[in-house]
């Protein structure tokens, strides 16, 4: 099995959807035999402490927070969100956003990188823990 990979695509001057390439985009790919347990999969392990499990996401739900907004475009058959869209208030562009992506091969643990937003009509990918 390979990593898994979530597809940026930005639509928009302040849109932003993400589409995972395998699986959801909030659990890691466990199946793989050089699986290891890091954090990705303790989290996912306790996701009920932050959401419970008889509450699954449905296409179309929505939060919305100061500046930006986040509608869940389609979810797996457990009712985890497999695309995103999120839609800003300012361009995405704007200075006054910083846009970072965690970078799992570096150091021990990983870190924070910068991450080049696409253009209007591109797309990228991110690379998942597994």
């Amino acid at each position: 099995m390979s990593l898994r990979y979530t597809e940026i695509t930005r639509t928009g001057e302040k849109t932003l959807p993400l589409k995972a390439q395998t699986g959801n985009v909030l659990s890691p790919e466990t199946s793989r035999e050089d699986f290891e347990p890091n954090f990705v999969y303790f989290y996912d392990e306790f996701n009920s402490f932050f959401r419970a499990e008889d509450l699954p996401f449905q296409a179309g739900e929505r939060a919305e927070l100061t500046g930006m907004s986040v509608e869940v475009i389609d979810v797996d058959g457990e009712g985890q969100p497999t695309q995103v869209l999120f839609r800003f208030d300012v361009s995405l562009d704007d200075p006054s956003l910083s846009w970072l992506q965690w970078n799992w091969k570096k150091g021990g643990f990983g870190s924070y990188s910068t991450f080049e937003v696409p253009a209007v009509g591109e797309k990228t990918y991110i690379q998942g823990p597994f």
